[in-house]
């Protein structure tokens, strides 16, 4: 069957693409989170770091609520700063006396 058309605003396209039917991408965890990661720079787009990366912008969406929901982890930048413990001073040698030490004060 010959594909012709009598309608003149409708042109026939000279250009013929074919699908190959490639299968999805699997995206690793840890790509997923480097992605997302820089997602969530400051100044960042999503739509251009997906496009960087040859995903879809929605993809960038999901790994980021994914982060949020602690489904993926993020990983740590470095300006992020880390948790360190601290003592607290404030209550002189009470203080010291509860953080671990065994001599008694009058």
């Amino acid at each position: 069957m010959d594909d012709h058309s009598d309608d003149i605003r409708r042109p026939l396209s000279p250009r013929i693409e074919v699908y190959a039917g490639a299968a999805r991408k699997r995206w690793p965890d840890d790509l997923k989170a480097q992605i997302a990661a820089e997602s969530l720079e400051p100044g960042a787009v999503v739509t251009d770091v997906a496009r960087r990366h040859g995903c879809r912008p929605q993809q960038v969406h999901d790994w980021r609520r994914r982060a949020r929901l602690g489904q993926l982890v993020l990983p740590a930048s470095a300006e992020t700063l880390s948790f360190v413990p601290g003592i607290s001073v404030a209550g002189g040698r009470r203080a010291l006396r509860v953080a671990g030490s065994s001599r008694r004060d009058g």
